[in-house]
């Protein structure tokens, strides 16, 4: 009987596109044993992010450790649970073990929290904690509508516990001061998530890399004017890219002789230039191309 609760609830769940959620929550509960009883007493995991699993550390000391042990961890993570649900660890230092206080009014406040800051202000959950945080608003009324496709009363009661308890798990962290992140939805400290922070930052530095390709001749002020989500350090990182790439390409066009290689390496020193000296193709010069990008070397120098 339970075998086939058990297959009724991954049905519903898979039927209402909860179940890999569903499985990356479940690595908090195979944690222990996954990583063993030294680790389990040192890091706790406390929330999933987009794919990545955000684990509480005891000490900057242990963080670096498990840092390298992540590899291991990850594969061990996602053998318990049967599939490739966790894409990241990401290890959070934080105070040692402080308890949760439940607070009349459910104001966050915990013992010895000093408020603000980053993540590893938050404490570390005691236990019984998640016992004793309540539902909130609307909550219950969520838990029900999941529950109408339940199959039978046994697997209706198994949904209504796991989802109970993945709420109050949410609830908890809400009260110790996270909130949604505005992308994905993942609690996080304020703001985005670190999963979807990391990939803001990649999606503006391939960005700054398009724009700067196709106009070479920007500066950092003319890249903020197209975009406003980018910067200077977006601006640099596009530049030293394009610069290796660029000079590579006319190192490599200057040993070609064939009449379409020496039209490309034009080009390519005209492109490097305008990087170069931020010169837009209406002012770029032949003396200025050569002042930039030299077309031949002097004897005595050193190949670049």
């Amino acid at each position: 009987m339970a075998e086939q609760v058990a297959v009724t609830i991954e049905s519903l769940l898979k039927k209402q596109g909860l179940w890999p959620e569903v499985m990356r929550w479940a690595a908090i509960e195979v944690w222990d044993k996954a990583v063993g009883e030294k680790v389990a007493t040192r890091a706790r995991p406390f929330a999933v992010s987009a794919g990545c699993l955000m684990v509480a550390v005891e000490s900057s000391a242990w963080r670096q450790e498990l840092h390298l042990m992540k590899p291991a961890i990850l594969r061990r993570l996602n053998s318990m649970l049967g599939g490739e649900y966790l894409k990241d660890i990401r290890f959070a230092a934080r105070r040692p073990r402080q308890l949760i206080e439940p607070g009349a009014a459910g104001d966050g406040t915990s013992t010895g929290s000093a408020g603000g800051g980053d993540i590893s202000d938050l404490p570390w959950p005691g236990p019984g904690s998640l016992e004793i945080t309540p539902l909130e608003d609307g909550d219950w009324d969520r838990i029900q509508a999941l529950l109408t496709r339940a199959q039978d009363e046994s697997a209706a009661r198994a949904l209504q516990r796991l989802l109970v308890t993945a709420t109050r798990r949410r609830n908890l962290l809400k009260r110790a001061g996270m909130k949604p992140c505005p992308a994905c939805g993942a609690l996080t400290r304020g703001g985005l998530c670190p999963v979807c922070r990391t990939q803001e930052k990649a999606k503006n530095q391939a960005r700054a890399l398009a724009l700067l390709s196709e106009v070479p001749w920007l500066d950092v002020v003319g890249l903020k004017e197209m975009d406003a989500h980018l910067g200077e350090k977006e601006y640099l990182t596009a530049r030293d890219t394009l610069l290796s790439l660029w000079s590579k390409e006319v190192k490599d066009l200057r040993g070609k002789r064939s009449k379409a290689s020496q039209q490309s390496l034009r080009l390519a020193r005209a492109n490097l230039a305008m990087l170069l000296t931020n010169t837009a193709p209406e002012d770029l010069t032949d003396e200025i191309v050569d002042q930039a990008v030299p077309e031949k070397r002097s004897p005595g120098t050193q190949k670049p």
